[in-house]
C-alpha cells in the first residue's frame, strides 16, 4: 500500500519518525503500533501513556491543518492542485505548483540549517541567543532579496556557536504538538498521589529540558528556546505552553493582522534594511511569532504568571482582541470556502466538512489555545477523523475507477476509505512528478 511521499510531505523529513500526519492524505501513520493496539490505547490511554503522547501529537498536526487559518489556506490550496489534476486544463496547473512550493516555504530546507557545536546546555548553563535575518534563493540558484528568512542562533553559555536554524512555519507546528503531547502526559502524572506525582513531575521535566538543548533538535525546538529566552521562562513545561498558545496565534494571523502587527524596535536596524517589512509582506509566520513575543516582553516584561494573557499579547502588537480576530478569521475562512464553491471545486464538500470540524475545534480552544489546552482526541468520536494506517493496516484499492470517485465527489455521496486512497494517490504523484518538471 503506497503511504506517500513521507520524506517531502511530512514536517520534518529528516526525522526517523515513529508516525507522522499526512497532510496530502489525510491520514496518520503509526510506524509502531498495530491496529489493536491503536484500539486498546483509544480505550485506555493514561494506561499506555507512550503510544497515547505519539498519538496525540499527530493528532495535533492534523487539528492544525483543518483548525488554523494557516491549515485552512493549506486545505484550499490542496484541493485546487488536486481538482486541476482531474481536469486536465494546463492553464490550471500552475495551482499543483503552488502547493508543491508552499510546503517547501513551510519547512524551509535542512540547507538553512547550521549545528556548528553539538553543546548540551542545561538549567544552570542555558543557551544564549541572537537574531539575524538572510535572503532566499530563487527557483535558478540566485538570491532573491524580495524574500528574506529569519533565523535564530544559539550560543552556550560559555559563548561558543552552537547552532542557527529558520524559525519556519513547520517550527511553530511542532511546537503546539510537542506541547499537546506534554498536556496529556501531564494529565497522567496528576492522577498519581502525592509523592508519586512530584517524582514524575521532576524526572518528566528533566526529560523534555535534555530534549530541548539538544543541539541535533534546535531545529525543531527553536520556537520554545525563543519563548522561553525572551520572555525569562524557566520552567521547561511552562515555556512549552506558552510557546504553544503564541504559534497558536501565529497560525490564526490574518491577511489584515499582517498590516497591523509591530514590528519592534529592536528589529529596525539599518543592516537588515526593508526585510522586517517584507517578511510581514510574505506572511512570514515564524517572523511574527518572534514579533509578537518581542512586542509583550518590550511592554511588559518577562513573563508573569498573574498577569500575562492573550488580550495583552494583542493589544502589545497593535492588533485587535480575540473576539474581533476570532470574528476575522471566520469571516476569512467563509471567503476561502465561498470562492472554492464559486469555482465548483470537486472537492469542495470535503473542504466544507474538515473546516466545520477544524473550526469547532478552533471555537473551543480559541486562536491562541487561551480558553483549554487541548482537545482531546478521544472526545472526537463523531467528527471527521483523519484516516488511522498503522503498521499491520492494508487494503486494496487497484480495482477503483477514479472518474466514478470523482463523479461522487462532485454530488457529495460519501466515498470509502479505498476510493478516497486512490485518488490521493494519483494526486500525489501527479503533484510530485509536476514539481520535478517545472523550469527544467
Amino acid at each position: 500500500m503506497y503511504l506517500g511521499n513521507s520524506n517531502f510531505w511530512k514536517i520534518f523529513p529528516s526525522v526517523d519518525t515513529v508516525a507522522y500526519y499526512h497532510p496530502l492524505g489525510n491520514f496518520i501513520s503509526f510506524n509502531k503500533i498495530s491496529k489493536d493496539q491503536f484500539a486498546e490505547v483509544y480505550k485506555n490511554p493514561s494506561k499506555f501513556s507512550e503510544h497515547q503522547s505519539i498519538i496525540v501529537h499527530e493528532m495535533q498536526h492534523w487539528l492544525d491543518h483543518i483548525g488554523t487559518l494557516w491549515g485552512v489556506q493549506k486545505l484550499a490550496k490542496i484541493y485546487r492542485a488536486f481538482d486541476s489534476i482531474f481536469h486536465g486544463d494546463e492553464s490550471e496547473m500552475f495551482k499543483v505548483k503552488e502547493l508543491h512550493d508552499s510546503f517547501k516555504g513551510d519547512k524551509f530546507a535542512v540547507y538553512y540549517s547550521e549545528i556548528y557545536n553539538k553543546i548540551q546546555g542545561s538549567a544552570r548553563e542555558p543557551w544564549r541567543y541572537s537574531f539575524s535575518m538572510g535572503l532566499r534563493y530563487d527557483s535558478l540558484g540566485h538570491i532573491d532579496k524580495s524574500k528574506p528568512i529569519f533565523f535564530a542562533k544559539f550560543n552556550s553559555h560559555n559563548d561558543l556557536p552552537v547552532a542557527r536554524v529558520p524559525l519556519s512555519t513547520a517550527s511553530l507546528l511542532e511546537t503546539t504538538a510537542t506541547f499537546a503531547e506534554i498536556a496529556s502526559r501531564l494529565t497522567d502524572i496528576h492522577s498519581l498521589d502525592e509523592f508519586s506525582f512530584k517524582i514524575e513531575l521532576k524526572l518528566f521535566g528533566d526529560k523534555i529540558f535534555k530534549k530541548l538543548y539538544n543541539s541535533d533538535l534546535s531545529l525543531y525546538t527553536v520556537g520554545v528556546h525563543t519563548t522561553t529566552n525572551i520572555l525569562n521562562i524557566k520552567d521547561a513545561i511552562k515555556g512549552y505552553e506558552i510557546a504553544s498558545q503564541f504559534a497558536t496565534l501565529s497560525l490564526n494571523l490574518t491577511t489584515e493582522s499582517f498590516k497591523k502587527i509591530i514590528i519592534p524596535k529592536s528589529f529596525k536596524v539599518k543592516e537588515w534594511e526593508d526585510r522586517p517589512i517584507k517578511l510581514m509582506e510574505l506572511k512570514d509566520r515564524g517572523f511574527a511569532f518572534v514579533c509578537l513575543l518581542m512586542n509583550y516582553a518590550e511592554k511588559y516584561g518577562a513573563y508573569n504568571l498573574k498577569t500575562f494573557n492573550i488580550e495583552r499579547v494583542l493589544e502589545a502588537s497593535g492588533l485587535p482582541n480575540a473576539e474581533k480576530l476570532e470574528t476575522d478569521v471566520n469571516n476569512e475562512i467563509l471567503n476561502i470556502s465561498k470562492e472554492l464553491g464559486l469555482e465548483q471545486n470537486t472537492f469542495f464538500n470535503l473542504f466544507t466538512t474538515k473546516v466545520a470540524t477544524g473550526s469547532a475545534s478552533r471555537n473551543a480552544v480559541g486562536i491562541a489555545q487561551q480558553r483549554i489546552e487541548t482537545e482531546s482526541y478521544s472526545k472526537m468520536k463523531d467528527k471527521d477523523l483523519p484516516y488511522i494506517i498503522c503498521n499491520d493496516t492494508y487494503f486494496e484499492h487497484d480495482d477503483i475507477n477514479l472518474q466514478s470517485v470523482i463523479t461522487k465527489l462532485k454530488i457529495a455521496v460519501p466515498i470509502s476509505r479505498e476510493e478516497w486512497w486512490a485518488v490521493y494517490e494519483f494526486c500525489e504523484l501527479k503533484t510530485d512528478h509536476f514539481g520535478e518538471i517545472c523550469g527544467v
